[in-house]
This record gives C-alpha cells, structure tokens and sequence, in this order.
C-alpha cells in the first residue's frame, strides 16, 4: 500500500518509537472508488437479480439464522468461541462482552 502512495507513516504524537499508519488523499480516493464498485456490484449482481420480492424472502431468511445464531452463542461456548473467532476477537473479549 505505501507503494501504491495508498498510505502515510505519521510520527506517533504518544509514542516517539512507533509510526502511525493513515490513508493518503490517494488511499481515501481509491477506498471511495473500492466502495462505489461494491455497491454498484451488488446493485447489479444482487438486487437487480433478485428482485423485490425474493430480496424481502432473503431478508427474513438472514434475520432467522442470525437469530438462531444468537440462540446458539448462548447456549454453546464453541460456538460462541468459533463466532469470536471469525469477527476477529478473542474469546475472552467476546464472553465478557
């Protein structure tokens, strides 16, 4: 990324031996593009294929399985454990949460 002028390493205000790492004016403009290609990709790959109808059934599936998924954090703590996991936290983090 700093060779694609993406990034800026900043002196760290807090700490003289660390580096902030910040997006550049060039980085923010390529995260604008990145996120106005997704959304136009799914407009056209998912929406449009959908439909509004099939779009509100998709809706109500993920709305059950992410409630079953709940449920299930509560009453399994490997899952609990694997959901932590994939989100990126530690398990600790995500139990004392």
């Amino acid at each position: 990324m700093a060779s694609r002028g993406l990034i800026d390493r900043l002196e760290c205000a807090s700490d003289a031996r660390g580096l902030d790492i910040v997006l550049s004016g060039t980085g923010i403009e390529a995260a604008r593009q990145a996120r106005r290609v997704r959304e136009e990709s799914l407009r056209r790959i998912v929406f449009e294929t959908l439909g509004p109808e099939q779009m509100a059934h998709l809706a109500n599936a993920t709305a059950l399985l992410a409630e079953r998924l709940a449920m299930m954090e509560e009453e399994d703590r490997e899952c609990r454990a694997s959901r932590a996991e994939a989100v990126g936290e530690s398990y600790e983090e995500r139990s004392e949460a």
